[in-house]
């Protein structure tokens, strides 16, 4: 028996690829898909088909793809963004596009971003809503129709608790659970009842006790607190789910769904997921993304059969993904430029899992897809044929500090990493002795520019 504070130590040799990224996780930022003006975040220009790490090691609150830049809340509060900013929808006053992240000119303490099809939104901690970007629609909501590389003030609201962004339209969702739109109105997505363009916040008729919202590139869906959805906009693919294909500039419910938790809008598709962890889908579906196996378009929601135990979605342009309870990360659609994250870029008609990624938190997609999730620590160094020698530990069991012995001699450069069941770096040392101020836990060890990779677990 173990006392209270023991640590043991568990020699585990890896005999597969898919055994280590299901044990050994870093979490990070994660990018794949379409990447030409590196709006994935990895310093580089060029499509990626399985997913890439951004270079932005932080832990992030808030994670948003807009059309071909991204956007992060850190866990500080920062606002950060990386590609495409040539219309100012970075914030950051220089209309360039950056290839990796860097921090935009949003206040600090922000609670929400969107990314709309050019422009940019944020929720301030006041409830105020700030934009930059493209204005040729008035989709920045400050009453004019001038581009803004710096972000400006949304007039006529201070309530607001979410925001969300179209391709030239901006929705947000209000404290009194109403929700307001500005920008484009060409399909009636604003919700008032016309087709007026406007440039400044107003209400959305006939919705009420909403709790969530999201826009597609044309159209709007509201999530309302008894578990029904609502439409408006755009209806070209059946995508208010409707049983029509006539656009409505006023909110109609959504046939045939209820006791929704959480809705997202593609461009010209909707998907929502029900509190028994399925996903239904509906519009259009000229890539396989509504996931039903085939690519006929959908008027009403159809539930897709091949997923379950689902916790978090999102549309992207014309794909979607999804996360399980598992952690692990499902896409299906469109794969033109690698946005699966399948190492292909064969569409996916059914969903498939993302490779590599696991434990995931946040998702977010529009033509890349983005995520915050593990990934197996060095998955990509182990070389299974050498697990024959052995990395052992001494004493096992032990209390106070530990060391690792070693079937060779260790080179000067040799460096001992320990990672947190999280993923996250507590400890490195080029010492053998590691034990040594580790609390009680689970932790994963890896052993680099050895001849010999091999994962320790440590457990108490």
């Amino acid at each position: 028996m173990l006392r209270k504070k023991e640590i043991i130590f568990i020699c585990i040799l890896i005999t597969s690829l898919l055994f280590s990224t299901s044990l050994f996780s870093q979490i990070n930022t994660w990018g794949w898909g379409r990447n030409q003006y590196g709006q994935i975040g990895d310093s580089t220009t060029v499509q990626k088909n399985i997913p890439s790490q951004t270079f932005l090691s932080a832990n992030i609150d808030v994670l948003e793809a807009g059309q071909f830049f991204s956007l992060a809340i850190l866990s500080d509060s920062t606002v950060w963004g990386w590609g495409s900013g040539f219309w100012g929808q970075l914030g950051n006053g220089a209309p360039a596009q950056q290839i990796v992240p860097i921090q935009t000119g949003f206040p600090v303490g922000s609670i929400d971003i969107a990314g709309g099809g050019f422009h940019s939104l944020v929720v301030t901690s006041s409830g105020n809503v700030m934009a930059s970007g493209r204005n040729n629609s008035g989709q920045l909501g400050d009453g004019t129709p001038l581009d803004s590389e710096t972000p400006v003030s949304t007039q006529d609201i201070s309530n607001a608790i979410a925001v969300d962004a179209g391709n030239f339209f901006s929705m947000a969702l209000t404290a009194d659970s109403t929700v307001k739109t500005w920008g484009d109105n060409y399909n009636g997505q604003l919700g008032t009842g016309n087709n007026d363009e406007y440039w400044t916040p107003t209400q959305v008729l006939n919705v009420s006790n909403i709790i969530a919202i999201a826009a597609g590139e044309s159209h709007c869906l509201a999530l309302q607190n008894d578990g029904t959805v609502w439409s408006w906009g755009d209806n070209q693919y059946g995508q208010l789910g409707d049983s029509t294909t006539t656009d409505k500039n006023i909110p109609v419910q959504v046939h045939d769904i209820d006791n929704i938790v959480a809705i997202s809008a593609g461009w010209g598709f909707s998907i929502a997921l029900k509190d028994d962890g399925r996903v239904w889908s509906w519009g259009w579906n000229n890539s396989g993304q509504l996931g039903l196996g085939d690519t006929n378009n959908r008027l009403e929601p159809v539930q897709i059969n091949d997923i379950s135990n689902v916790v978090q979605i999102t549309a992207g342009a014309s794909h979607a993904l999804a996360i399980k309870t598992d952690g692990t990360l499902w896409a299906w659609g469109d794969n033109l430029f690698g946005q699966i994250g399948d190492n292909s870029t064969t569409d996916r008609l059914f969903p498939v899992q993302t490779n590599n990624l696991i434990n995931a938190e946040l998702i977010s997609a529009s033509w890349h897809s983005l995520s915050f999730a593990g990934n197996c620590i060095g998955v990509d160094e182990f070389n299974q044929n050498t697990f024959q020698k052995e990395i052992t530990t001494y004493p096992n069991p032990f209390y106070r500090s530990c060391q690792l012995q070693f079937s060779q001699n260790l080179s000067g450069d040799t460096k001992i990493f320990i990672h947190d069941v999280k993923g996250r770096l507590v400890k490195s040392t080029y010492s053998t002795k590691i034990g040594k101020n580790l609390f009680p836990g689970i932790y994963f060890i890896k052993v680099k520019n050895y001849p010999i990779q091999k994962v320790i677990k440590i457990s108490y």
